[in-house]
């Protein structure tokens, strides 16, 4: 008879953290900064092999790990197959499997702060570093977010961009793009995902 036991029980989250931090010390590359803009960091992957029999299971072992980061607020891609090769010892068919988180500095961020890293030091090292220089941005970013549909209910009631920009001390132009040229803040439309994640 097979007893099946919830390792991970909803009222302790600490123990799913604890084991998801030690999965991304030795699965997930380190956090690595791209030399183009300010804020653009290379995507994270998160690998996995199998013998190429036993792909169905690694894919949804790395959905259940999707569907865990994902109770953190962590959106992440599609599992996708990397490569398949021949393993030198044995000359096994081997295929490596991953998936890719979101790299946009709120997905980044909501990662390493809710998240990280558990004993690696570099990987804790680069994401100390990212956490750093992401922690205003993303403040700026999240004002942006929650700001926007009050100035659309407020441009409802017929406010100008200029009241609605004094009424919540917020830029002219950003109201007058919003409201003028149907725009919204950059990272909004994956703010609303995250808010079906977390």
């Amino acid at each position: 008879k097979i007893v099946k036991i919830d390792v991970f029980p909803e009222e302790k989250p600490t123990v799913k953290k604890k084991f998801l931090q030690g999965l991304c010390d030795s699965e997930l590359n380190k956090v690595s900064k791209l030399k183009r803009g300010k804020l653009a960091f290379q995507g994270l992957k998160f690998y996995t092999i199998r013998e190429s029999s036993f792909v169905t299971g690694g894919i949804q072992y790395l959905n259940n790990i999707r569907k865990m980061l994902g109770e953190f607020g962590i959106v992440c891609g599609e599992v996708k197959i990397d490569r398949v090769y021949q393993r030198s010892r044995d000359l096994g068919k081997m295929t490596q499997l991953y998936f890719t988180m979101n790299s946009n500095y709120i997905n980044l961020y909501t990662f390493l702060s809710r998240v990280g890293f558990l004993l690696n030091a570099k990987r804790k090292l680069s994401g100390e570093h990212a956490t750093n220089l992401l922690k205003e941005s993303v403040k700026k970013e999240a004002r942006k977010i929650s700001l926007y549909p009050q100035v659309l209910a407020l441009r409802k009631n017929s406010l100008s961009a200029y009241k609605i920009s004094k009424k919540l001390r917020i830029d002219a132009h950003l109201v007058k793009s919003w409201v003028y040229c149907n725009r919204k803040p950059r990272l909004y439309n994956f703010s609303q995902i995250m808010k079906k994640h977390y």
